[in-house]
């Protein structure tokens, strides 16, 4: 029990650091790699952002910290 606490701290740690690191594409790609492969993530994440308006979007990533020009 305890070691798997600890690795899901670990995977949590490296998640924070991954987010800030990666583009929000590099990122989505990278937890297609490492998820088991039901569905599309890529697919999934433009049906979602055509779902809102581009400005909705970019207020969202803003507000989520990723850095927008």
């Amino acid at each position: 029990m305890a070691a798997e606490l600890e690795n899901n701290r670990i995977f949590e740690k490296a998640i924070v650091i991954l987010k800030k690191e990666l583009s929000p594409l590099e990122y989505v790609k990278f937890l297609e790699v490492i998820t088991p492969k039901v569905g599309n993530a890529a697919k999934e994440i433009r049906v979602l952002r055509n779902a809102e308006s581009e400005s909705d979007f970019l207020d969202r990533m803003k507000k989520e910290g990723v850095r927008v020009r």
